[in-house]
């Protein structure tokens, strides 16, 4: 998912990628580029960044950070220097709209620009738009349904900035819900049948992403706050059977799980409570037998994820 407005123009030229992903803890950097069946991985590094004060978050653009990830690629030999990035998801608006199938994606893009102008109220220069088409409409077969999504270019150019004074050349910008779907199903039509009905959680420090997809579409995301690690299981489970009772003709069949406060005792307890199968979100040892980077940090899982964007 390209933002249009920013990146219309650039190409990807080279066979590899990197992925780019902070969890305002460390920095993971993925090198991937395709063959036959799948990926292959080139190279894999994290940086844990500093902290100004010990009881807040870091952010990997603060000029201190920017110098110890200048020296850190310096010592990694990678094949290229083009990169994708993923927004939070809670910087960006997502809405979903009906549109004619016989529009090309420039009409569609057009045609969002328009809608942009009616519903939000900043300047068009201030604002970037994407969209996804997600298939023709249930209730109008003549039409697509499409999620459109519109970030502000303060959220964005920064980073574009601070990464290439790394000397990083950024190519795709994409929200991290996007790089979480594609991850899941990599992972998913690896080791089941596609047409199961899936449910994905991403766990971050103090929120999580709850994703189901269906035939590799999402068709249920959410965002939600958790107080800690002990009241974050009740509110998994809480989630499941919101979207359950809002779908009453749908069962999810497997849960992958995937982020922070996660151990075998969490993951058992799921099972037991939510009485379907928990799993790991996993794609090292898919991708390269490389189970060790899974079970060390989700944040290789995103930033493979970013990677999975090369030509």
């Amino acid at each position: 998912m390209k933002f249009f407005s920013l990146l219309k123009k650039l190409k990807i030229r080279q066979q590899t990628l990197l992925g780019f992903y902070s969890d305002h803890r460390s920095v993971s950097i993925v090198e991937l580029s395709r063959k036959k069946e799948g990926y292959q991985i080139h190279h894999a590094t994290q940086l844990f960044l500093s902290h100004e004060h010990s009881e807040k978050m870091a952010s990997w653009d603060t000029p201190e950070n920017l110098d110890l990830l200048q020296q850190h690629l310096l010592k990694e030999k990678f094949l290229t220097n083009e990169v994708a990035i993923a927004l939070p998801y809670s910087s960006v608006l997502f809405k979903q709209i009906e549109i004619d199938k016989a529009l090309t994606d420039l009409e569609v893009l057009c045609h969002l620009q328009e809608k942009t102008r009616q519903y939000i109220h900043y300047p068009a220069s201030e604002l970037m738009i994407d969209f996804e088409i997600l298939g023709v409409s249930k209730k109008h077969p003549d039409l697509n349904e499409v999620r459109w999504v519109t970030a502000k270019t303060q959220e964005i150019l920064p980073k574009i900035k601070a990464l290439e004074a790394i000397q990083l050349k950024p190519m795709i910008v994409e929200v991290e819900s996007y790089t979480l779907k594609r991850v899941a199903n990599f992972s998913i039509k690896r080791r089941c049948s596609d047409d199961r009905l899936v449910a994905v959680v991403q766990i971050y420090h103090r929120y999580f992403l709850w994703m189901v997809l269906e035939k590799g579409v999402s068709i249920y995301l959410r965002s939600e706050n958790f107080l800690d690690a002990a009241n974050l299981e009740a509110m998994l489970f809480n989630e499941m059977h919101l979207f359950l009772n809002n779908h009453q003709k749908k069962s999810i069949s497997l849960l992958l799980v995937s982020g922070l406060y996660l151990d075998h005792e969490i993951i058992d307890s799921l099972k037991k409570s939510l009485k379907i199968p928990v799993e790991r979100l996993r794609v090292f040892d898919e991708i390269g037998d490389l189970k060790s980077l899974d079970e060390l940090s989700s944040d290789f899982l995103m930033a493979a994820g970013l990677a999975m964007r090369v030509a």
